[in-house]
């Protein structure tokens, strides 16, 4: 059980470094100081927090599925392939003039990801499962 508290507080400190990371990208964007340490740190920080959450998050998702992992994360990988198809090309639209466009998608998907955070977290607490 301790493991799973600790894996949820590793799961929310790894969301809040995609919050900061993207609030550096956009506030540098805003305020017209977009400069090398500003796009480095600010990626710096936000891949850091996804290069921790998405393992974690694919290990809690097919953690259910024990006799069918190998299905389960074939499935899972397909879907993440398609949202991030999805992702790419609605980025693909996006102005490059500026970091502001950027750092809103990237405070947009860390923001997704706090909610979707929250309510597992609910639910959990709601069916008194451990988290």
């Amino acid at each position: 059980m301790s493991h799973k508290k600790s894996s949820y507080k590793l799961m929310l400190t790894s969301s809040l470094c995609l919050v900061l990371g993207s609030l550096i990208i956009l506030s540098a964007g805003v305020l017209y100081q977009v400069n090398t340490i500003s796009i480095i740190l600010g990626g710096l920080i936000y891949f850091l927090g996804a290069g921790v959450i998405f393992p974690l998050s694919v290990s809690f998702a097919i953690e259910p599925f024990k006799n069918k992992a190998g299905t389960a994360g074939a499935l899972l990988g397909g879907v993440q392939n398609l949202g991030a198809g999805i992702f790419v090309l609605l980025g693909s639209e996006m102005s490059t003039q500026t970091e502001i466009d950027l750092g809103i998608v990237l405070l947009f998907c860390s923001f997704l990801s706090l909610l979707m955070l929250s309510m597992v977290y609910r639910t959990f607490r709601k069916y008194a499962l451990s988290v």
